[in-house]
């Protein structure tokens, strides 16, 4: 999941992911407050950040993280990943996924009532 928003990141736009989920400029693409509001604050860039300051910390605790996060949760940031993408760049993943944007669209109709919560 990190490797692909990485390259995404990098080469659409040369930023890291802690980068590109919170450049104004990119997020204003994204015509909705929900959406702009949501991924800028979005937890994956932690869960997926493995230049940690506390990196070599958690390391030495022999804690493998992936073992502790849900598939649930994994297929859920996995999919939010592919909505911020899609968000960006929707040819871009339609080029490489085929015809899902009725699937895409979906979740990004979740993540936007999602938003609207918090």
């Amino acid at each position: 999941m990190r490797q692909v928003l990485e390259a995404f990141a990098t080469f659409e736009y040369k930023k890291g992911i802690e980068k590109v989920s919170t450049d104004e400029t990119l997020l204003s693409k994204m015509l909705c407050v929900e959406y702009k509001a949501y991924f800028k604050n979005l937890m994956y860039r932690i869960v997926l950040n493995n230049g940690s300051h506390r990196k070599e910390q958690v390391a030495s605790m022999k804690i493998n993280f992936f073992s502790v996060i849900s598939e649930t949760e994994k297929r859920r940031t996995a999919r939010e990943i592919i909505c911020f993408i899609y968000l960006l760049n929707k040819e871009h993943v339609l080029a490489h996924l085929g015809d899902v944007s009725i699937t895409i669209d979906t979740w990004c109709e979740d993540i936007k009532k999602r938003a609207a919560v918090i």
